[in-house]
This record gives C-alpha cells, structure tokens and sequence, in this order.
C-alpha cells in the first residue's frame, strides 16, 4: 500500500548492507527519500520512470483542479532538491527522458521492450493462417480497464462476423459490472486471468491482436508492450490510437491503425484486408523487429555508461 512505502523510507536503508557494491533502481515515487538516504549510504540510485507522473496527475480528473496543481508544485520541488543527487534517471519513452533531463542531466533510455530471452524467436513459429474469407478471430490479453477501451471492446460483439477472445483481470469493480452487463456472450469469450505460458495456446488461432486505449497524453505518447507480446505469438496488433510505437522501423508490417472514426458497419471487410497484407510480410518483420527492440540492446548501453 502507499501508507507502507512511505514508512518504508524510514526503515528500509537499515535493512541493506555493503551499500558500496550494488545499484539500486526504484520506481514508485513514494520511495524517493529512501532512495536519498540509500545514497547517502555509498550505493548508486537510480529512478526508473515508466510514466510521466506530473502528466499522470494532471490527467486523474476526479481530483480537484487546486490539488492537482499543489501536487504538482510539491513534487517538483522535492525532485528538484533530491533528483540531482542521485546517479541518474532511467526513461522509458524519449519523451520522458527530454522532459525530465531537467532534473537530473544523467538520464538514460530504457525503453520498456521485452527480454530477448523471452521473446522466442528462435523456439516460436508463427501459425500458419489461412486468408480470412468470412469470419474474423481476434483476441484482447492485458487489463481490462474503461481506460483502455472497454466500450470499444464491447461494441465488436455486435459486429457479424468477428469474434473475440478475452484474456486478464478487471481493473475495477465498474470494469467488470460494465462488461458482464453489455458484452454479447455469443461473440466474446472471457477466459479471466490467464498464466502466460498458457495464452499462446488459446490465442494461437487467432487472427490479430487488439490494443484499445483512451485519447489521453501518456497513451499517446507511449510504445505500448502489448504490440511486442502479440508479435512474438506470433500475429500483428490491431490499435486505436497514433502512439510513439508508428515511429518504430518494420512496425508498418504488425501494426494495423484503427481510425477513431472507423464505421462499424464496414469494420469486418477493412480489417480483413489490413489483416490478409499484413500476413504477407509478418514472420520476416517480426524476427526483425523483435532483435531490434528488445531490452537487452537498451540495457547495454546503460551498463556500459555507469
């Protein structure tokens, strides 16, 4: 909970020894003044920053416009005074890491790609598909949040000819009372949570991929992973939103670009054609794309640099 990270900046330095020899990374925020006495320690810290946190508050709306902005100015002066002081700052995004350079001129990028190790490229074949003609399988694996287009995801179980295979958890209650209360059964199938050596065997079949988030800044200005994890099973990703992931080289032939004003009414015929082009060129991009963004390139020059 955020009450026990906090008192964990007071107990949490007494509890590591030889702070000499490691390298310490922490990302919760919260962590920040352990992350100052860690240093104090002899230890090199360093802030791994996923999400822009100033933009992230300025987007959580139910939360009044005057705290917002006290918010803002106090963490901006605590990572004004801190930040400097510790060995660098870790970026997910570029964006990220021009933003934040402000703070600390030691930033690093590690952008937030999938293991090598992981991705099996080697091990992995793609399915072998044949041209969809009249029915569209798709599937959704991740989160399932009204901030990652859970409307969206539920108006496919109206359209003929497409089904979809549901893969992971609610992120809340509402979520969950949103969903089971408009999906068409017929056409979606929820599996709940699923361990991750087991997804490929139930969406090996399928034919894309979906990746449906909110038109907000950190969403657009992010790579989102799940384009990675649909690629390496093996099948291209289906997004409704212009992300930072359209500037990567060979995504041209995994990413098909759902337009936000896409009818219903001929949805089914577009993404079979986006989806049969893409088949064409699929298994060489993604041997391709998966070797050239992957954890270990990014983490290699961060080694190299400290």
């Amino acid at each position: 909970s955020l009450f026990r990270r906090l008192v964990w900046n007071i107990y949490f330095p007494f509890f590591l020894k030889d702070l000499k020899k490691r390298i310490i990374v922490f990302h919760d925020p919260e962590l920040i003044f352990s992350a100052f006495l860690i240093k104090l320690f002899g230890a090199k810290v360093f802030f791994d920053i996923h999400e822009d946190i100033f933009m992230d508050i300025r987007q959580k709306n139910w939360i009044p416009n005057l705290i917002r902005n006290l918010m803002i100015r106090i963490i901006n002066f605590i990572f004004r005074i801190v930040l400097p002081k510790i060995d660098g700052l870790i970026c997910a995004t570029p964006t990220i890491l021009e933003r934040y350079s402000k703070f600390n001129n030691k930033c690093f990028l590690i952008r937030n790609f999938p293991s090598i190790s992981e991705s099996f490229i080697s091990e992995s074949k793609v399915y072998k598909k044949n041209e969809i003609t009249d029915h569209l399988d798709l599937c959704y694996v991740g989160s399932l949040a009204e901030n990652r287009g859970l409307k969206d995801l539920i108006s496919l179980s109206n359209i003929e000819n497409i089904s979809v295979k549901v893969l992971g958890s609610f992120a809340s209650l509402n979520a969950k009372n949103l969903f089971m209360s408009s999906v068409n059964t017929k056409k979606i199938k929820y599996y709940g949570y699923v361990n991750n050596d087991e997804v490929y065997e139930i969406i090996k079949s399928c034919h894309a991929g979906i990746i449906f988030l909110d038109d907000i800044d950190n969403f657009r200005e992010s790579i989102p992973t799940k384009i990675f994890d649909y690629t390496r099973w093996g099948i291209p990703s289906i997004i409704n939103l212009k992300t930072k992931a359209s500037n990567l080289t060979g995504v041209e032939n995994i990413l098909i670009h759902l337009e936000q004003k896409q009818s219903l009414d001929n949805l089914f015929d577009y993404l079979k054609l986006e989806i049969n082009n893409k088949y064409q060129k699929f298994e060489g991009s993604r041997n391709t794309f998966l070797t050239t963004y992957n954890f270990e390139s990014d983490f290699r020059s961060f080694i190299s640099s400290i």
